[in-house]
């Protein structure tokens, strides 16, 4: 996409668990509004998270089990599932 930088950056999904993470990746240029990455994907690939950059969705595949963890996880609750 013309006009646009993109990173190819390594860590385990538990590094966006620390909210300090923005101080570590080189695409975060201001802290009041933090670009979360596009793709997570793990080594396993037994899941994937992208997050559209233009828009306001992020998208979640995996198990069965993961995707019923996360809808009934009360951290949740307010984010459509469909």
């Amino acid at each position: 996409m013309s006009g646009r930088a993109y990173y190819l950056f390594s860590a385990a999904p538990q590094f966006y668990l620390d909210p300090g993470w923005v101080n570590y990746v080189r695409w975060h240029h201001s802290p009041q509004f933090p670009q979360s990455p596009s793709i997570l994907w793990p080594a396993d690939r037994r899941w994937v998270m992208v997050s559209e950059i233009d828009f306001d969705s992020t998208v979640v595949a995996g198990s069965q089990e993961l995707i019923s963890a996360l809808v009934l996880d009360p951290a949740m609750r307010g984010a459509a599932f469909g």
